[in-house]
């Protein structure tokens, strides 16, 4: 999951406004498009993190004051707020980053990672810590200390050089992240460095597949092998690349340009372009996919940027990549981090 912990919007003129709701008709939709909300009216937008196999997913919701994001968890319709931790220094603000199959969920309160269970949650880290990933077996990850740190039962390792994160873990407890500008994969005690310079490991499944990116773009490594995924494109310009997250079957999502990917089967497609040209929505970032095929993220919608799932829903109908993203590409679409303001946990 590359780690979306808040989006800024540029001004958005007549004409981008009239190119989004001109998307080509395609021939069927695979997906259908859910907005999650919000968690209540001071909420404008926000951003879906990570999902389990039981549709539970989570992220947060931006706040119109831009002082209180909160994380949430969402399923079947119902969107609940996570809460904050009590903070000596004030801070309001919740980030969910990852859930898991039993639906704990991890992520930053203020300036301390957390885990939450059940309406309960407890700080794992010192300040400055977050937390970036958890396994079916309740082992998590994230930063502390400037350190990457793996977490289980209220004990805390660090490993890695300063200036390390542990951005995911799978369920073999094969543990990714990255150090200064070098990729590493680590379990046991033991650390593997892998991949080229300037890179960031964002997921990896329980085949050991690791998917990110680097200055060449996104990027799936298995077996010491990097495969570059190339990019979203309509002119043959090259729109950088980011791979945000991976299921066991290998389907990879992430960001080129200005819109969200799905690639299968060595081949990049428009999330834009598997949704029904009628729904309004412009589709950002994909920031997870579940082993259903379901996948969550951020996209434009009703005048904010919103946390959406998608519902995979085959058709018999596969419609063919148009070129409506790459016309947006002149849209300013990123992630500024308040918590970067507060404590750098941006890791995009």
């Amino acid at each position: 999951m590359r780690l979306i912990s808040k989006i800024a919007l540029a001004s958005f003129s007549s004409t981008i406004l009239s190119l989004a709701t001109s998307h080509p008709v395609i021939a069927g939709s695979i997906y259908s498009v859910i907005d999650l909300g919000t968690v209540g009216s001071n909420y404008n937008g926000g951003s879906a993190n990570s999902l389990n196999k039981q549709g539970q997913v989570v992220g947060y919701s931006s706040s119109v004051d831009g002082d209180s994001d909160r994380g949430f968890i969402w399923q079947n319709g119902v969107i609940q707020d996570l809460g904050a931790l009590n903070s000596s220094e004030g801070y309001n603000f919740t980030y969910a980053y990852s859930i898991n199959n039993q639906g704990l969920v991890v992520g930053q309160s203020g300036d301390k990672a957390f885990i939450w269970e059940d309406g309960n949650m407890q700080s794992i880290g010192t300040s400055g810590s977050y937390a970036l990933g958890i396994n079916d077996q309740g082992q998590v990850v994230g930063q502390s200390a400037g350190k990457a740190f793996i977490w289980k039962d209220g004990i805390m390792e660090n490993f890695g050089t300063d200036n390390s994160y542990a951005t995911a873990i799978n369920n073999q407890g094969q543990v990714v992240g990255y150090s200064g500008e070098q990729l590493f994969i680590w379990q046991n005690g033991v650390m593997q460095s892998f991949g080229s310079s300037d890179s960031r490991a964002t997921a990896i499944n329980n085949q050991g597949q690791v998917v990110g990116y680097s200055d060449e773009g996104a990027f799936i490594w298995q077996n010491g092998v990097m495969q570059n995924l190339g990019y979203l494109s309509t002119d043959g310009s090259h729109n950088p690349s980011y791979a945000n997250g991976i299921n066991d079957k290998g389907q990879v999502v992430g960001q080129s340009g200005s819109g969200a990917f799905l690639w299968e089967n060595g081949v990049m497609k428009d999330l834009n372009d598997l949704i029904s040209p009628r729904s309004g929505w412009i589709l950002s970032y994909a920031n997870a996919i579940n082993n259903s095929g379901d996948i969550v993220g951020t996209g434009y919608f009703d005048g904010n940027y919103r946390a959406f799932l998608l519902k995979y829903q085959p058709s018999t109908s596969v419609p063919e990549s148009n070129t409506t993203l790459g016309l947006l590409a002149v849209l300013a679409v990123g992630g500024i981090s308040k918590s970067r303001r507060k404590q750098a946990t941006n890791l995009n």
